[in-house]
């Protein structure tokens, strides 16, 4: 991977110096976005070129941001300025706030929740008085006695010794231990398979919610799941849960996964019970979370209760980029929220981008003038970026150059032909985004000590980026220290290009920005 990251940097150097057409938009470089005015380019005009004195001056003045993303079609790149999240606008302030409060929940999905039950199990002997554990050979459900009114509580006819091992219960099933009391756990699945994910449910009664929180990745099945990223229909979905979802697309393996975790909550009845009549908690709003996996799972479980909770909200933590298409994920910008922290890979994790990146692989591979050994060894050993030019040239030959006659160039052709008329035929052709509304953190200084949130296009996530951080950056408990130390009055001091109307040197090309959040 380090190989490829680096022959890629260099051929990217590479040609930014050769005057000869690009085959492949540039990946999205967090410097701005979208309102009314776009400046448009094709993709063969240097990054640098487009972030122009004006554009600088436009983001000084309206505390905004500028991305390179390319357009609908993927052929062009367009320069379009973007909202940074605003301390003074009440919605970008909630907005924040609500990420980072549910964020721990799809942090404590992964092991917590699972501690909780075992712990509260152990402590009742065996699941009696309270609670049963569904076991086969190993637990794989946690369930709590509800009751026949819909919740169990302290009647107003208990004694004393009720009152104290109700509340010792209670205890036993929040997250006191974690610091938090007042978040309760009422159900748990933990059974893994192809179609089965763990998840759980929980009251919240700090912010009256009922939370769905749905596990990531972590086994061999899980990695399954991912790797089936291909679109499924949702029409005879939509049918049943009561959406409309004729024309549109899902990705097939969280498709397979909602459809459980669906059937199973119907089953054990746990938001019927806690929207009861008598339940304390029937005014609770019902709010869907999850990370990487989970986060692609809660979206479109979301998408299939919200007819029966309209007032239902999702918050996905750096979920897979291809869930639902492009109709779909803009209609619900209404109730899902998706957080992407810089530059992690999963929410680029498409098919277009994968094939994209393979094809740049073997453009680099057939543009190497040495021995494959010999540039291997050399893209191994560090390399200053003055240097990075000279070396390039030394291993690659410029594109224009390319022998095209032999035998691993065409075979190359072949498949890329062969691929292409694939990818225009049946349901493959649908491209899936990232749904609702996205909050990208961008390390504005490169040490994870400040990040700018902004709210982004779901056509920015557009390339893999190859980096030391693609894997870093998609870690959980890191991305909930950013969300609850953010701080959105914060100034903040950006590095980005300056180009005049002549050519400047690299030392010369960096300037400040400062982009402070609200007035």
């Amino acid at each position: 991977m380090k190989t490829i990251q680096m022959l890629q940097r260099a051929s990217n150097r590479k040609d930014e110096t050769e005057e000869e057409e690009s085959t492949s938009p540039p990946s999205s470089t967090p410097t701005t976005t979208a309102t009314t005015t776009t400046t448009t380019t094709t993709t063969t005009v240097n990054r640098r070129s487009l972030l122009d004195s004006e554009n600088i001056r436009n983001v000084r003045r309206r505390r905004s941001i500028l991305t390179i993303q390319t357009d609908d079609d993927g052929k062009r790149c367009i320069v379009v300025e973007k909202n940074v999240l605003n301390g003074s606008n009440p919605s970008d302030a909630m907005a924040l706030r609500n990420a980072a409060h549910y964020s721990i929940y799809a942090q404590y999905v992964y092991f917590h929740i699972r501690r909780i039950a075992d712990e509260f199990v152990l402590a009742e002997g065996g699941g009696g008085g309270g609670a049963t554990a569904t076991t086969t050979t190993t637990k794989t459900a946690f369930v709590r006695d509800l009751g026949e009114d819909g919740m169990t509580t302290t009647t107003t006819n208990a004694n004393a010794t009720d009152d104290a091992m109700m509340d010792r219960r209670r205890r036993l099933l929040s997250l006191a231990g974690y610091g938090d009391p007042e978040k309760h756990l009422f159900y748990a699945n933990f059974k893994n398979g192809l179609a089965a994910t763990p998840y759980a449910i929980l009251v919240d009664e700090d912010e009256r919610s009922v939370v769905i929180a749905v596990r990531g990745t972590l086994s061999l099945e899980d990695w399954v799941i991912d790797l089936q990223y291909v679109p499924q229909p949702l029409d005879k979905v939509g049918e049943r849960c009561g959406f409309d979802g004729k024309g549109h697309h899902c990705h097939k393996g969280v498709l397979t996964r909602c459809k459980w975790m669906y059937n199973d909550i119907k089953k054990q009845r746990v938001l019927k019970h806690l929207y009861s009549n008598g339940s304390p908690y029937k005014e609770y709003d019902l709010v869907v979370v999850g990370h990487s996996l989970g986060g692609g799972c809660a979206q479109v479980l979301s998408l299939m209760l919200r007819p029966s909770f309209p007032s239902l909200r999702c918050y996905a933590f750096e979920p897979p980029g291809c869930i639902l298409d492009e109709v779909l994920s803009e209609d619900c910008n209404e109730w899902i929220t998706s957080i992407v922290r810089h530059e992690d890979l999963v929410p680029r994790v498409t098919q277009p981008n994968l094939e994209s990146l393979r094809d740049e692989f073997f453009d680099v591979v057939a543009r190497i003038k040495v021995p494959k050994i010999k540039a291997f060894h050399d893209v191994r050993s560090p390399c200053p970026e003055s240097n990075l030019g000279t070396r390039n040239a030394a291993i690659l030959c410029p594109k224009g150059e390319i022998d095209r006659d032999t035998v691993f160039y065409q075979k190359v052709q072949k498949f890329r032909s062969e691929r292409a008329a694939k990818n225009l035929t049946g349901d493959v052709s649908v491209k899936l985004y990232i749904p609702g509304r996205i909050i990208h953190l961008v390390d504005t200084l490169g040490d994870e000590t400040k990040y700018v949130p902004y709210w982004a296009s779901r056509y920015e996530f557009n390339q893999v980026i190859l980096s030391k951080r693609m894997l870093p950056d998609h870690s959980m408990p890191p991305l909930v220290g950013i969300l609850q130390t953010l701080n959105l009055d914060d100034v903040h001091e950006v590095r980005t290009w300056h180009v005049d109307d002549k050519d400047v040197e690299d030392e010369d090309a960096e300037v400040f920005i400062f982009i402070p959040f609200s007035n």
